[in-house]
């Protein structure tokens, strides 16, 4: 990091440090693998984490591409109301649509992300890490599947940081926001203020999307095991 960017001081909150942001948990992270749907079937009985939704990563490919670089979907698995906490995705369509993979073929580990408490620590983020020069830096979607705020930087071993804010949340009826509604995408910081989540919502609402139109994951099973007291298709409570 540079001089100029390692001496100054933000107002984070109120509260002055020496970066532009806190950082408040660690969140979500994701793997790339051969095979996500083997890799899923390993992971929901071993470790207690719920399939939430696919995502078809090979509609990104050029037509006469698709089908040849192996599975083409991933999937959101969560263990709590967070939309996703561990992601599985499919190295082989990846490594075709990212030139990031292609040139780091060990690369494992997707992303480690990391939660802040406010959409202007993430932009903030985002501008200290081009000044500086440190990393590769892409703000991504707002509304891609979780409805979380990040950008991420690749470190010098290639992994992926992600610096987030906010993550859409998952209820009692187990539905996730509809596809329709993943349109705001943004390639550099959006100017703040931004309008809430809650506006984008009731827009979509106006627009004629129901929620029950969104993904929502079903346990594969009889419920045969006693969990607690709570008849579950696992042995394990998610």
């Amino acid at each position: 990091m540079n001089t100029v960017a390692s001496q100054a001081e933000f107002d984070v909150g109120g509260v002055r440090l020496p970066r532009p942001f806190r950082i408040r948990r660690l969140g979500h992270f994701g793997v790339n693998v051969r095979d996500p749907e083997a890799s899923l079937d390993f992971l929901l009985p071993a470790a207690r984490f719920s399939r939430l939704r696919p995502d078809r990563l090979r509609r990104a490919l050029p037509a006469a591409e698709q089908g040849r670089h192996g599975p083409g979907i991933g999937y959101f698995t969560r263990h709590g109301t967070d939309h996703h906490s561990f992601v599985l995705f499919p190295r082989g369509v990846l490594a075709a649509l990212n030139p990031h993979y292609r040139a780091h073929p060990e690369l494992v580990v997707n992303q480690i992300t990391w939660q802040v408490g406010s959409l202007r620590e993430v932009t903030g983020g985002f501008r200290l890490v081009h000044a500086a020069r440190a990393a590769r830096a892409a703000l991504r979607a707002a509304n891609l599947p979780g409805s979380n705020w990040p950008f991420l930087s690749a470190t010098r071993t290639a992994t992926s940081n992600e610096l987030y804010y906010g993550i859409e949340q998952v209820g009692w009826d187990g539905y996730s926001k509809p596809r329709a509604m993943h349109k705001t995408r943004y390639e550099k910081p959006p100017a703040l203020p931004h309008r809430s989540e809650y506006a984008e919502v009731n827009q979509a609402f106006a627009e004629g999307y129901a929620a029950a139109s969104g993904w929502r994951a079903e346990e594969k099973g009889e419920e045969k095991f006693d969990v607690g007291g709570v008849l579950l298709a696992r042995r394990s409570r998610s």
